[in-house]
């Protein structure tokens, strides 16, 4: 089996089997009160005008958080990610030495509906975040001190796999992106 596979399996298992998971979803609920105060300052800087403007030109029926505006799923999750990262404060998995609620929660807000758990959602930021740390744990430091930012790298595999778990993706359809 491969380890990509083990690693699959391993984060598909539910986190509401395992001993840590009421501290875990605080933690989460912690990191999303950051996720919220740093994307809004980043709402509020300066470079935030062009980047509206941008995502506007997308069309879509996907609400731009804390605006009255609208665009597709991709260009949210861009823009919320790059507006979360402005200012981000969250460092919640020492091995990914970057800013896993940045990304993470970009990503899964952009795909969430309003029909969706709120604790399966922070669930899955759970997932993503377990995930980052164990590739951090591999690759780290030599990633950083090669120049690479782990929000940008591992953070984007991260999400990857936290929308894979919150989605209740089956494991084959997970490895078929991997081959």
């Amino acid at each position: 089996m491969s380890v990509t596979k083990k690693m699959i399996q391993q984060l598909q298992k539910e986190i509401h089997d395992t001993p840590q998971y009421k501290e875990s979803i605080a933690l989460a609920k912690i990191a999303l009160l950051d996720y919220l105060a740093c994307y809004s300052a980043g709402l509020q800087s300066a470079k935030r005008k062009g980047l509206l403007q941008a995502s506007l030109e997308k069309a879509g029926s996907h609400l731009i958080l804390l605006t009255p505006y609208r665009t597709s799923k991709e260009q949210s999750a861009l823009l919320s990610g790059y507006l979360a990262h402005y200012h981000d404060l969250d460092g919640v998995q020492a091995n990914f030495r970057g800013h896993p609620s940045a990304v993470i929660f970009s990503a899964l807000l952009a795909v969430s509906d309003a029909d969706d758990s709120f604790e399966r959602l922070l669930a899955a930021y759970v997932q993503g975040v377990e995930f980052a740390g164990r590739i951090g744990l591999q690759c780290q430091p030599q990633h950083i001190k090669q120049g690479w930012h782990s929000t940008a790298t591992i953070g984007s595999l991260a999400a990857a796999v936290a929308i894979g778990y919150f989605k209740t993706l089956p494991l084959t359809d997970i490895l078929s992106y991997y081959r």
